[in-house]
This record gives structure tokens, sequence and C-alpha cells, in this order.
């Protein structure tokens, strides 16, 4: 199953376009299949005093159609779509780069630099990495928790300012 991501448009999923700015409803009619809803209220103000909390709204969808691909669209407060976050799937298309789930971090890294994009590791982890242009962050199966370094998370966003620390 293709999938791929327009930055500033949204996210093809199977030939849907799914639109950043959909409402969580939208989405949900244009994908077609029941999701696991998924809203969580992270109070961190006890811990960080005068922190905002963190408000957490997705839909999960895992084996999409029956295929090897799972994913959770995400939604802010209102409901509007705005991050995609890829958990299985063979590869993800973005403009001119394939992400392959089956590639290793450091040769994907070593040929994104190659073809002159700008990557921040997030975290200071060389297994998290951000496409700044492509509003595109990838990480590592270790970086997650798991063994290895193939590739078996991508996120993507409408707007990438609270990867890069800028208030939003």
């Amino acid at each position: 199953m293709d999938i791929s991501h327009k930055p500033n448009v949204g996210m093809m999923v199977g030939g849907k376009l799914v639109r950043w700015g959909m409402s969580r409803q939208e989405v949900r009619d244009l994908l077609g299949v029941p999701s696991k809803e998924i809203n969580l209220v992270h109070n961190i103000s006890k811990y960080l005093p005068g922190a905002e909390d963190i408000i957490e709204r997705k839909d999960s969808y895992q084996h999409y159609l029956g295929q090897a691909v799972s994913f959770a669209t995400i939604y802010d407060k209102d409901d509007i779509f705005k991050e995609f976050e890829l958990h299985e799937a063979d590869q993800i298309i973005i403009g001119d780069v394939t992400i392959s789930f089956k590639a290793a971090v450091p040769e994907l890294v070593d040929e994104l630099k190659k073809r002159g994009y700008e990557l921040i590791e997030l975290d200071g982890s060389d297994e998290d990495i951000l496409i700044t242009s492509l509003f595109t962050n990838f990480a590592s199966s270790q970086h997650l928790g798991g063994d290895g370094n193939l590739v078996s998370y991508a996120y993507c966003a409408e707007n990438i300012d609270h990867l890069l620390g800028k208030k939003g």
C-alpha cells in the first residue's frame, strides 16, 4: 500500500488524500474503517509548575485494509488533523525521498546528506532524525526501545515548530 506525505497538503494513504486541517470525523469517513480512539490529558504541571497540560488526541489504525500498514492520525484539541505517525509499512514517500522501513538509519542519513537535505538529530540521537524541509521525522527500532538500526517509525506534520523548540 502506498503511503506518501505531501508537505503543506497532507497524507496519501492507499490513494486517499487526508488533508491537514480536516476534521476528525472527515478523516474517519474518508479512511472508511474503524479505528481505536485515544484521548488523553497528561497533567505535567504537577512536575513542572506552570507548564501546560499535554493533550493527546489520536485515532490508531492497525493493519489498515488488511495490509501490513499501521498508523495514527493525530489531532489538536479541536479535533483538527495535524500530524501522522507511521508504525508499520514497507516505506513512505515524501517528494523525491523514499524512506524504506528496511533501511538502516545511518545509511539513510548518509544518502540524505549527499542529496543536500538539512537533518537534525532530535534529542541528540543519531537514530532519531528530522528532515526539516519535508516536515518529516524518522527513527530506528533501537531508538524506540527495540533492537536494530532499521527505520521503524516515521512522523509527518503540518507544522514542526514544536520539534525545533519553537512555541506555536
